[in-house]
């Protein structure tokens, strides 16, 4: 078997025309705001990406559309990039199992009724906790110096204004529900 050089690894993350990577790092306010938008499919793509760079860059077996679709297998990623971040020595300000707690408590508040699945943004914020943590291993690992992107790229666009129809019936329908409890119709 082959060994993979420094380089060969770099190739690989970079994008046939080497200008953007291909584990671009995430701001955690983007992440959080792209993931309301678009319903948590920027969530899941986020993941996907996560658990196929440690499958690749770790040899890890995990299997990235599986983990992406069942988030019940979210902690367990959370408690991987926790472990490699260790291994590289990122030092963290919180409590990683805490906040995984955090976010499965959160995740299984907002599958309750109301008015707990107000709570489904709720479980963003120890989600997002972990991506500096991602941004560091990302970089330490490519041994890159990698910069998070602000702005957002043509994907994410499209992505939101996809979902807009979704959002609007998911409003439309809460509007509605609202409109016929609250005053009074013949």
């Amino acid at each position: 078997m082959q060994t993979m050089t420094e380089n060969d690894l770099k190739k690989i993350a970079l994008k046939k025309d080497g200008n953007s990577l291909r584990f671009a790092l995430v701001h955690p306010a983007k992440m959080i705001l792209l993931s309301i938008l678009t319903l948590g499919l920027y969530q899941m793509i986020w993941v996907y990406r996560s658990w196929w760079f440690l499958r690749l860059f770790y040899g890890m077996k995990l299997y990235p559309l599986f983990g992406a679709l069942f988030n019940f297998c979210w902690p367990y990623l959370f408690l991987t990039i926790v472990k490699v971040a260790r291994a590289n020595k990122y030092s963290f300000d919180f409590s990683p199992v805490l906040f995984v707690l955090a976010w499965v408590g959160l995740s299984f508040l907002s599958q309750l009724a109301s008015p707990w699945n107000v709570l489904v943004g709720l479980s963003l914020l120890p989600f997002a906790a972990f991506i500096p943590c991602y941004n560091f291993i990302v970089a330490k690992t490519l041994k890159m110096d990698l910069e998070v992107k602000q702005g957002l790229e043509k994907w994410e666009i499209i992505l939101v204004l996809c979902s807009l129809p979704f959002q609007f019936a998911l409003l439309s329908s809460a509007a509605n529900k609202y409109f016929w409890q609250n005053f009074p119709h013949p």
